[in-house]
């Protein structure tokens, strides 16, 4: 299944097992706390009682099982009904729709952006901000 963006494209839809919803859940348990403190508090999207990873969490297990998640591969059908394979293991970039984790995965991102945002001052810079609107960063200038 794919999702429709914003700019007219198109993205897929991962849609997990039930044996991997639960242990994502169990992920996100043990993982969001760690993270949670350090978000920004404008960055609202998917965060608890609210409208970089491997340098945090240091468990190999936990780690192995995200960057299996991040390079699960999802199955598309195409328009003459075949169906195929994307992303897996060579994906460099996103984090799959439609899991229980990607909502902190993305989060985690985000807060990398607005450190690096702040760090390097490029409001100022770049005469733009980054404002939360409907439970979405945008860069507004």
């Amino acid at each position: 299944m794919m999702i429709p963006n914003p700019d007219g494209g198109e993205r897929p839809l991962g849609i997990p097992t039930i044996r991997d919803r639960v242990a994502q859940q169990a992920a996100r348990l043990v993982v969001e706390p760690i993270f949670e403190a350090d978000f920004e508090p404008n960055a609202y999207g998917y965060r608890p009682k609210r409208g970089a990873l491997a340098r945090r969490v240091s468990h190999r297990k936990m780690l192995h099982l995200i960057k299996m998640w991040l390079k699960a591969p999802v199955e598309e059908t195409d328009a003459e009904g075949r169906k195929t394979l994307t992303g897996g293991s060579g994906s460099k970039a996103g984090t799959p729709q439609g899991g229980v984790l990607s909502p902190l995965l993305a989060n985690i991102y985000i807060h990398r952006l607005l450190k690096a945002w702040k760090k390097f001052d490029l409001e100022a810079k770049l005469r733009a901000r980054i404002i939360d609107g409907s439970r979405r960063s945008w860069v507004s200038a």
